[in-house]
């Protein structure tokens, strides 16, 4: 038992190990650490397909503080894909019921600068319309764009960005209705199934020692 449970041991250590040094990499900032560090969740807030006139897609975004400072933020977007359906979508930013824009998604410019002090974090609820008077024209467009944050602080600034892709598929079906939100947070897939993984392998061992240990002669 005391082995399955050192082995168990060396796979988290392992497993955290593999995991600190994936995010570093990802981040391009060796192993110093920024006095400002902005997070938002999730990457993917916009993944829709078939959205029509009439629709609308509410959203909420967390934006964190994970850094050592205080900092001031603030949110644009940018445009990554053909302009036709990108300059007729609507946008609306709220923050504590507070409405911070309502107009169209290529007009959005930069939301005057927020505050967060540090370990703190805000949602933010954004959501996107297609307009119902829309025609046949805007059937099989595609928008795709990214919303910016920039954190600022006394020292350093760090960047993040959340990506939206929107199909209008086909006008066949009802419009006018919310469309869900079908992102997945696949870290959380990732730790189950290795938690899984470990427990697994933990009771093979087990029963592989039980299995070895031999019977006493009665």
């Amino acid at each position: 038992m005391r082995d399955v449970r050192r082995f168990i041991l060396l796979l988290l250590i392992l497993y955290i190990s593999l995991t600190q040094a994936s995010h570093i990499y990802a981040k391009g900032e060796g192993i110093d650490q920024k006095n400002v560090q902005i997070q938002v969740t999730p990457h993917d807030v916009f993944a829709i397909d078939n959205m029509k006139p009439g629709d609308w897609a509410p959203r909420t975004i967390e934006v964190q503080n994970i850094g050592s400072e205080d900092f001031s933020y603030n949110m644009s977007v940018r445009n990554d894909g053909a302009e036709k359906l990108f300059n007729e979508l609507l946008l609306e930013v709220l923050v504590e019921s507070q409405l911070l824009y309502k107009g169209k998604l290529k007009d959005f410019k930069q939301l005057s600068e927020r505050a967060l002090t540090r370990s703190t974090s805000e949602s933010m609820s954004v959501t996107i319309r297609f307009p119902e008077h829309l025609g046949n024209d805007f059937q099989g467009q595609e928008a795709k764009f990214a919303f910016l944050y920039e954190a600022r602080g006394t020292y350093s600034k760090d960047q993040k960005e959340v990506n939206g892709i929107i199909d209008s598929g086909n006008h066949s079906q009802q419009s006018g209705k919310p469309v869900p939100h079908t992102a997945k947070n696949f870290g959380q897939f990732i730790l189950i199934g290795f938690c899984a993984i470990v427990i697994g392998v933990g009771m093979n061992v087990r029963r592989f020692r039980r299995n070895k240990v031999p019977k006493m002669n009665q």
